[in-house]
């Protein structure tokens, strides 16, 4: 484990988060990072030497789906949603079904290089996506409730 992913591992503990190191093809290591109910990676890809990426990938109930598939609006919902999320810094990345009727995952993220590290900044990053994530549920919530 290099210096870096100890250093994160060791923040993590700190502050009493679930943490786990979970496989993924494309990192050399992720970790899981659990919090009221949302799970966020904290991934050191294969390709980068001096940069990890935290972000939250987001699949939606058949519910949630349904209500999406009957809303007039949905192009603009989801338009508002990617806005929301460059607006938090964050890269949006929806993944449509075949039909483009209903989303297969959403995903975010924020890539922070080494030199920017601190423990400051990536608790930064980690609770701006644990945020949009909850603020994404949240909206969908409503989104099934009558006006």
């Amino acid at each position: 484990m290099s210096a870096e992913a100890n250093k994160i591992k060791s923040w993590l503990e700190e502050e009493g988060l679930e943490h786990s190191e979970i496989s993924d093809p494309n990192t050399k290591l992720t970790f899981s990072v659990k919090s009221g109910g949302n799970v966020i990676s904290v991934g050191f890809h294969k390709d980068s030497k001096d940069s990890i990426i935290i972000k939250s990938q987001m699949t939606f109930s058949d519910e949630e789906q349904h209500m999406l598939k009957f809303v007039k609006t949905k192009y603009d919902i989801v338009w508002q949603l990617q806005r929301f999320l460059v607006q938090m810094r964050l890269e949006p990345i929806i993944k449509w079904n075949e039909s483009r009727d209903a989303i297969e995952t959403l995903d975010f993220q924020r890539t922070i290089f080494y030199d920017g590290l601190t423990k400051d900044r990536f608790y930064e990053v980690l609770t701006d996506v644990f945020h949009c994530t909850n603020i994404i549920r949240e909206s969908f919530v409503r989104l099934g409730k009558p006006s």
